[in-house]
């Protein structure tokens, strides 16, 4: 394998992320419980530049899930703490076991929203999108079921993950 700089060098996912944290959701059944379309969930997955089928999405996901506008306010915290909830503590497990890196060594984070990011390094992080590519590597049976009905939804609706025009958008 190929690689240019330090594979091992520490970063923190970010929005790159998403696609991974969104397996959650998928696993759990959530948007069949809900009633969420295909389209709508690619929504979890994506930094979208609220376009109005982005919003009209929203809307309908916010209906469906009845939560309201006050239910999506992230307010910053400050100092902001480390300390994760039961489903921040399921992101961090399923984003280990597609990045391949054990829970214990990620570096933990606070982005400007007070919500914590991981840092993983940069192989892993390439790890996690092999993963997502061929899903059959994937080493649990659950998160590998939910990205086997997850990640062709990103192919088939990519202007759900960010927008009209952009080169991530056209290359799904």
């Amino acid at each position: 394998i190929y690689s240019a700089g330090d594979p091992e060098a520490m970063v923190f996912y970010r929005s790159a992320s998403k696609p991974v944290q969104a397996l959650p959701v998928i696993a759990h059944h959530l948007d069949e419980k809900y009633g969420f379309t295909d389209e709508e969930t690619v929504l979890f997955a994506g930094s979208h530049l609220g376009e109005s089928f982005h919003v009209n999405a929203l809307k309908s996901i916010m209906k469906k899930a009845d939560l309201n506008p006050e239910d999506l306010i992230m307010k910053p915290t400050v100092p902001g703490s480390t300390e994760a909830n039961e489903e921040q503590n399921e992101v961090l497990r399923t984003m280990g076991v597609l990045s391949e890196y054990p829970e214990e060594k990620v570096v933990i984070g606070i982005d400007g929203c007070g919500v914590p990011v991981f840092a993983y390094p940069m192989k892993n992080i390439a790890t996690a999108y092999k993963n997502l590519a061929c899903i059959d590597t994937i080493q649990d049976d659950v998160l590998q079921d939910a990205a086997r009905r997850f990640v062709p939804r990103i192919h088939e609706y990519p202007h759900m993950m960010r927008g009209t025009g952009y080169l991530c958008s056209l290359i799904n």
